[in-house]
């Protein structure tokens, strides 16, 4: 008896250690206004490198697919929001959200634009 009420302790810590640190979800919405958004500026950049127009879409979506996931991955809900209702033109040097995204961004330019890191 007292070896399953240890085992039953044991399951119940590690399931709530699990979802503690578990990042949590973002709303479908969001990732699609994300993507919306960022292959929106990607086109633009990449659309005077030359390459037609389905190819330029092409790399735009493949880019912001590759951010998406890793912003996803790193940065919590929570502080993505912070991010979208701030300016990322004038990072703060302090902000841990907006170093990581700086670090996606170079981290996707590199792998699917072709562009070395900063």
């Amino acid at each position: 008896m007292r070896r399953a009420a240890w085992g039953a302790l044991l399951l119940a810590s590690v399931l709530a250690a699990w979802g503690c640190s578990r990042v949590e979800e973002y709303p479908p919405q969001e990732v699609d206004e994300f993507l919306r958004g960022c292959e929106e500026a990607a086109v633009d950049k990449l659309k005077d490198q030359g390459g037609s127009e389905e190819a330029t879409r092409a790399k735009a979506r493949q880019y912001c697919a590759c951010a998406a996931e890793k912003v996803q991955k790193v940065i919590s809900y929570k502080d993505f929001k912070k991010l979208n209702s701030k300016s990322l033109d004038q990072p703060s040097a302090d902000s841990a959200p907006v170093r990581k995204m700086f670090e996606i961004v170079a981290q996707c330019q590199a792998e699917i634009l072709g562009q070395a890191k900063p």
